[in-house]
């Protein structure tokens, strides 16, 4: 990074991302985005009032100044010469207090206007689709206005309009100022006239806002308060009792400490801007590496230290250095209780809202009750009163407690950064050596006259999605002919890591067996599973490809290593290798973990009644989302029909299933291929383009959808999805299901569909809350167990169909080598079981500890607990057994 981006991101960013809030914030109020623009700078505006009020104040104080001092200095201009001319005018400033460098004061309110304006114009540029919005008049706010039109001439009578009303506020501002003033004005009046004439007029109407604000302010202040005019105008002497009263602040107890507010915006600034972020990269730093974007994760949280210091440290600066003694002495009060605020939001609320997703959007989203936030707001408020009772009694006590603070930030940052670095240097990712990292992708080969095997995992697919996908599209129960769905299929965790070991070795590998093996380690116990069906399936003959198998070396990128001692296998981790392909999405998730790195920080201290609205179902507010909303989505905010850009890792995977066609080999001998693959294609929730259920930058679904809660029928059942959430999930469990029927399709016209056994599977499911009945006393989902499992048979005829029995994710391994000679676990000499494994009680697990970075030792962490003791669907077989270690 360049010397004059970090410039960039200290000053300007800061300031075009506060631009962006109050813009999307106004923009969901009101639907229109030349209204929230009009809102966007009355807001600015009243912001920044007590700061241009104060840089007024300082440059009415130069002006006075320099008008009593105007006498002294023409007499000594008339007197002397030369040196004797310049020692005498020396001499009369300091007689007057005056030092030459204050001459810059007079600047300081142009000085202010530069970056707000220089990042307002970017901001308001940067939006592209304010193409073809109207506003009144304006026929294209990204476009000049073109009012009047005479013959082949276009003015735009906005800029006018603008300029028009600028010079009307520099009259009033200017009336009793010196001739050179009033000519600055004027000439900046028509500097932005020329800069602006040609803009768009989202930028000129906002710059017109702004200009009719001040106009306003300088209305009120120089004609309706006629003795607050004369106030200002007569501030030599007001001068001389403003330097005694500062003499005597300073000599008593209530003086402003400057060394408490810098300690404040420090301690701000490493919160925000590194421990925050540095936790997130600590729970899992490898979920922010990306083989199409070149920087490392570490880049965002400087990238989110720089967007702290400027906004905390350098513009809390600006305001801080141009407040007068009293206003100083306020922020520093105002600093001590934000700080204090910060981490009592930050440390002992907004906790259990589920894994945090490399968009940075929480699983379970973020809304609290109305009791959580009101006894937040109650702690805060006397928290917020025993503080200033401290600070005016032990006015040190606070400069004391802030740098402990900001020592103590800094080690636990540093900590972070350490367990970080270390999880990535033991990770796959780190090593160029590491067989995990392989640029080909791999060749799916099916035998004509042999025998195929293909397991799927299809990581938190739905089971309860299928009877509703297949009942929308029809076409897919001919496409899936000779399919058995299983929909009361269990898995045994909740999580990856407690899900998905059973899936690949079976039932000796669920959580509670894995515990009982007290003497291994879970990373060995899981990797026994994860290369059990391999092992089996070469020793009978088979040629084997492995993709992205979870979790193979316990690392989150899995370390393909493990299986080098196979010969018949080939293993590849091809997530995302078409991800760069999709236009503009590689620079769309860098410009998103940019800004949401530092967003999420702040919505983390920022008290609970605000944290939902900084946080906005985790787009932090970005104006793509905002600026694409439609009324319909006003009304209903849950129930979206548009989205712009695709998030998170969807495309990583969705990608991969579209070119499965593309990279399958028929082979025409009796060879025999087992191939076991996993994807996370309905893992990332997205709102996909109907009627095919495709991702686009640009998704609108009006035209099929109102936002209104949508009722489903299927097979005697109703499926209501009410909520954001539960229909972002159908729609990329359907578009899974569709690119998969796309592959199976090209298998039945290649002749290998028939000869070989299909396993589609997941880990676990989603808490969704889709069916009330399934919501237990503690408010948990056991829907969360409901797995995917649908399964076809060599051979196997008849139409698409679904079978009650009860099943679970561990009856994979003996259903996909059910032919196989040996159905014996090398690792551990048991057989392989089914019917008999599954005796209530059962025990599942849903676990808080998913990351394998932490929960690695030889048993699972203590988390929650359930037993089921008969019927999955009768909420009365459920008993929650609470937080243990599980033997």
């Amino acid at each position: 990074m360049s010397f004059l981006k970090i410039l960039e991101q200290i000053i300007l960013t800061p300031l075009k991302l506060f631009f962006e809030l109050f813009f999307s914030w106004s923009c969901q109020l009101t639907g229109s985005p030349g209204w929230s623009i009009i809102i966007l700078s009355l807001i600015m505006n009243t912001l920044l009032l007590p700061l241009y009020q104060n840089a007024d104040r300082i440059q009415m104080e130069e002006q006075a100044l320099q008008k009593k001092m105007k006498k002294g200095l023409d007499h000594i201009k008339k007197t002397f010469r030369d040196d004797e001319r310049f020692m005498m005018t020396q001499t009369y400033y300091r007689q007057n207090n005056y030092k030459p460098v204050y001459v810059l004061r007079a600047m300081i309110p142009l000085m202010l206007e530069i970056p707000f304006f220089i990042a307002a114009y970017q901001f308001i540029s940067s939006m592209t689709l304010l193409k073809q919005m109207s506003f009144g008049p304006i026929r294209d706010l990204a476009s000049p206005d073109q009012w009047l039109v005479l013959g082949p001439l276009h003015l735009n009578i906005l800029p006018i309009l603008m300029t028009v009303i600028n010079i009307l506020s520099s009259l009033i501002y200017t009336k009793d100022a010196p001739l050179k003033t009033k000519i600055q004005l004027f000439a900046m009046a028509g500097v932005f006239l020329v800069l602006l004439y040609n803009s768009p007029s989202a930028l000129v109407l906002y710059w017109t806002m702004n200009n009719l604000y001040s106009l306003v302010k300088n209305a009120i202040t120089f004609w309706l308060l006629p003795k607050r005019r004369a106030s200002k105008t007569s501030l030599a002497p007001a001068k001389k009792k403003s330097t005694k009263t500062k003499t005597l602040l300073s000599k008593s107890s209530n003086a402003p400490s400057h060394t408490a507010f810098i300690l404040g915006a420090l301690v701000l600034t490493i919160l925000v801007g590194i421990l925050i972020p540095s936790s997130i990269l600590r729970a899992s730093p490898e979920e922010f590496v990306r083989p199409d974007i070149q920087t490392g994760p570490f880049f965002y949280m400087f990238n989110s230290f720089l967007l702290a210091f400027g906004f905390f440290f350098v513009w809390f600066g600006v305001f801080y250095a141009l407040a007068d003694s009293k206003g100083k002495i306020r922020a520093n009060r105002a600093m001590w209780l934000m700080v204090l605020f910060s981490f009592v939001n930050y440390m002992g609320f907004g906790r259990n809202l589920g894994n945090l997703s490399p968009s940075l959007a929480y699983d379970k989203g973020m809304a609290f009750p109305i009791s959580l936030v009101l006894i937040n707001l109650g702690i805060l408020i006397l928290l917020g009163f025993l503080a200033s009772i401290l600070y005016s009694k032990r006015p040190e006590l606070p400069k004391i407690l802030l740098s402990g603070t900001l020592v103590a930030s800094m080690i636990l940052s540093g900590t972070n950064l350490y367990q970080a670095k270390k999880t990535l240097d033991q990770s796959s990712i780190s090593s160029d050596e590491n067989p995990s990292v392989k640029n080909d992708f791999p060749e799916f080969k099916f035998s004509k006259n042999g025998s195929n095997v293909l397991i799927m995992m299809i990581d938190r697919a739905l089971a309860e999605d299928i009877p509703f996908i297949f009942a929308e599209k029809p076409e897919l129960k001919e496409i899936f002919q000779g399919f058995t769905f299983y929909p009361n299929t269990l898995s045994f965790g909740t999580h990856t890591n407690t899900g998905v070991s059973a899936l690949f070795g079976g039932y000796e590998y669920q959580p509670i067996e894995m515990n009982r093996r007290k003497d291994v380690k879970l990373e060995k116990k899981h990797d026994e599973a994860i290369k059990l069906m391999p092992q089996l399936f070469q020793e009978a003959g088979y040629d084997i490809v492995l993709t992205d198998p979870s979790y193979a070396g316990y690392t989150w990128v899995p370390d393909l290593s493990v299986f080098d001692s196979y010969e018949r296998v080939k293993a590849y981790n091809i997530k995302g290798s078409f991800t760069a392909e999709w236009p503009g999405f590689s620079e769309q998730i860098d410009s998103d973990w940019k800004r949401n790195f530092f967003w999420h920080s702040v919505t983390k201290i920022a008290p609970l009644a605000l944290q939902e609205y900084l946080y906005d179902q985790g787009h932090y507010n970005a104006w793509t989302y905002s600026l694409g909303s439609t009324a319909v989505q006003k009304a209903s905010p849950d129930l979206p029909t548009q989205q712009i850009g695709v998030k998170g890792s969807f495309l990583d995977s969705y990608l991969v299933l579209d070119k499965l066609s593309e990279h399958t080999r028929i082979d025409p001998s009796d060879s025999k291929n087992f191939l076991m693959m996993c994807t996370e294609s309905t893992h990332e929730p997205n709102l996909l383009q109907k009627p095919d259920y495709v991702p686009q930058n640009r998704v609108d679904n009006s035209a099929f959808d109102d936002g209104k809660p949508i009722r489903m029928e299927a097979d005697g059942k109703t499926l209501d999805i009410k909520r954001k959430g539960q229909l972002e999930h159908y729609h990329i469990n359907m578009a899974t299901m569709l690119r998969l029927g796309k592959w199976f399709q090209h298998l039945q016209e290649q002749g290998v569909y028939d000869n070989t056994r299909i396993i589609l599977v997941s880990d676990h499911a989603y808490p969704l809350h889709q069916y009330p009945e399934r919501t237990l006393k503690n408010g948990f989902d056991y829907g969360t167990f409901n797995c995917l499992l649908m399964e076809k048979d060599i051979h196997a005829k008849g139409p698409f169909k679904a079978d009650p029995t009860f099943m679970t994710n561990a009856d994979v391994p003996y259903l996909a080598t059910k032919d196989l000679t040996s159905q014996i676990n090398p690792f551990t000499g048991k057989a392989l079981t089914s019917e008999t494994s599954k005796t209530f009680p059962l025990y599942l697990t849903d676990a808080d500890n998913f990351q394998t970075s932490k929960n690695k030792g030889k048993q699972f962490l203590p988390d929650h607990w359930y037993k089921l003791s008969g019927d999955m669907n009768d909420p009365n077989n459920w008993e929650y057994l609470g937080v243990k270690v599980m033997e």
